[in-house]
């Protein structure tokens, strides 16, 4: 994912080690529905069905990727 230039894949996926690489998209498990993070761009798709994808199902998807940052982690102990 580009937009996360303090991790690369491999260190995503060992913090997320649900996460699976499948074609262009790191696909993961959401409430047991599968989504794809589109690895360019973030976009965020329905793996399984045409169904639509709600805003906080984004929403809770990206704060997920937020949240294993390393800053994230800093920040959060700072805050305790």
């Amino acid at each position: 994912m580009t937009r996360n230039d303090d991790m690369d894949k491999e260190e995503l996926m060992k913090e997320l080690p649900e996460l699976n690489v499948e074609g262009e998209y790191l696909v993961i498990y959401h409430f047991g529905r599968k989504f794809g993070v589109h690895m360019e761009n973030g976009e965020i798709i329905a793996m399984e069905n045409e169904l639509p994808i709600s805003v906080s199902e984004k929403f809770n998807i990206y704060l997920l990727f937020h949240y294993i940052k390393p800053n994230s982690r800093r920040l959060y102990s700072l805050c305790k």
